[in-house]
C-alpha cells in the first residue's frame, strides 16, 4: 500500500513539474514575442483634423527590473532598445520612487524648426550659431534679407506614479502609507532643457 501511495505522490510531483515547465515556455515565448513586437514597432506621425502634429506609439509593457539590466549593462554594446530602457530607467530614479508605484513613464522629443527673413545689413554677417537645444542658421542668398533659421529641440518625459493620499488640509498622514489612507496617481513631466518652463499640464484616467 505503502508503494503505491509514494507511485502516486512521484506521478503528481512529475504532473507538477510538467505543468510548471510548460508554463514557464509558455511565458518565455510570450515574453519574446512581445520583445519582437515591440523592436518592430514603428512612431507614426500624422496630423489630426486641426492639422496638428501628432505621434503615435504601441505602449510596452515591461518589468522595471528589464530597466535596471539595460542600464546595468556596458553602454558601448547596448542596443537602440536597451538604451532607451536605460535613458527611461535613469529618469525614474531621479523622483526616487518604488517599483509599486510606478505606473506609466513616457519619453518624447518635442521640437520646431522654422525660416524667418528681415531686413539686410549690408555689413551684417552672424555665424551659425550651435548648442545642445537650438542651432541658428543664417541664409545670405538674397541682397536685401537675411534669412534666420532656428531649430529648437527638447527631450522630455512623463512619468505617471502613485504616492499615498494626503488630508484634507493637504497635509501628509502619518504614517504616510498608501495601502491604509489609499492612493493618489500623479503625472509628473520633465524637460532636458533647464530654460524651458512646462506649464498647463493636464493627465485624465479614463474611468471604465
Amino acid at each position: 500500500m505503502r508503494g503505491y501511495l509514494y507511485l502516486i505522490a512521484i506521478i503528481i510531483c512529475l504532473i507538477a513539474f510538467g505543468y510548471w515547465a510548460n508554463s514557464e515556455r509558455v511565458k518565455e515565448r510570450k515574453e519574446k514575442k512581445e520583445k519582437i513586437s515591440i523592436l518592430e514597432s514603428k512612431e507614426q506621425i500624422f496630423q489630426n483634423k486641426q492639422g496638428e502634429w501628432a505621434s503615435s506609439v504601441k505602449v510596452w509593457s515591461l518589468k522595471y527590473s528589464e530597466l535596471e539590466k539595460a542600464n546595468s549593462k556596458n553602454k558601448a554594446i547596448r542596443s537602440d532598445y536597451e538604451q532607451k530602457l536605460s535613458d527611461a530607467y535613469k529618469e525614474i530614479e531621479n523622483y526616487k520612487r518604488k517599483n509599486k508605484d510606478l505606473e506609466r513613464y513616457i519619453s518624447y522629443q518635442f521640437g520646431f524648426k522654422d525660416t524667418i527673413y528681415l531686413p539686410l545689413n549690408k555689413d551684417c554677417f552672424i555665424p551659425p550659431y550651435r548648442s545642445k537645444h537650438l542651432d541658428i542658421d543664417f541664409i545670405y542668398n538674397h541682397p536685401d534679407t537675411i534669412g534666420i533659421v532656428p531649430e529648437y529641440r527638447n527631450n522630455m518625459n512623463t512619468l505617471i506614479t502613485l504616492y499615498p493620499k494626503r488630508k484634507a488640509n493637504g497635509k501628509k498622514h502619518w504614517p504616510n502609507w498608501g495601502f491604509i489612507f489609499g492612493w493618489e496617481e500623479f503625472s509628473i513631466t520633465t524637460s532636458d532643457d533647464p530654460k524651458a518652463k512646462i506649464t498647463n499640464q493636464i493627465s485624465i484616467k479614463f474611468k471604465k
